[in-house]
């Protein structure tokens, strides 16, 4: 008996894509920053690689931005990004994807981040010392208890005192 071996063949167009957040947590509005590593796994010739970067909520799956750019690849290349996040996005965890096109093939990675705030969120209600949700006063009127009113006999009828009520 005997055995045949078929060298194997590397494809002629083969791309590894790995993207590493450099960011865990980013603030709305900030920049989130990402390492990508591109890796021409078979062609010794150098080709124009197509990159879409995507950004969407992990929950809802909703994408919430997005950029694109093309580089030229030979052998390896280290490649960083920077993409703006909108100032209007919601703290959640977010996926970012980016998606490699290169003649007619396609390579994909991912890697995870969370949008958080550094404001803290205020929980409108009848004692957080504002007036909003309606009041009429500060934490009284509207939705919350009734605004206490002036009594009748706040003036003394003393000119030097100034009266008020409160």
């Amino acid at each position: 008996s005997f055995f045949i071996f078929w060298p194997e063949s590397t494809p002629e167009n083969l791309l590894d894509v790995n993207i590493y957040s450099i960011d865990s947590e980013v603030e709305p509005g900030k920049t989130l920053s990402a390492s990508v590593k591109l890796t021409n796994m078979g062609s010794k010739n150098r080709y124009d690689i197509y990159l879409k970067y995507e950004v969407y909520n992990e929950d809802t799956e909703e994408r919430l931005t997005f950029k694109s750019e093309t580089i030229a690849l030979e052998t390896t290349k280290d490649h960083n990004l920077e993409i703006i996040l909108p100032k209007d996005a919601k703290e959640g965890n977010y996926i970012l994807q980016v998606t490699a096109r290169y003649q007619g093939e396609s390579a994909h990675s991912t890697t995870v981040f969370q949008i958080k705030s550094d404001e803290p969120t205020i929980t409108e209600s009848c004692n957080d010392n504002l007036k909003n949700q309606g009041e009429e006063d500060i934490d009284c009127g509207g939705p919350c208890k009734a605004c206490k009113a002036c009594p009748t006999n706040c003036n003394d009828n003393n000119p030097i005192t100034i009266d008020s009520c409160s």
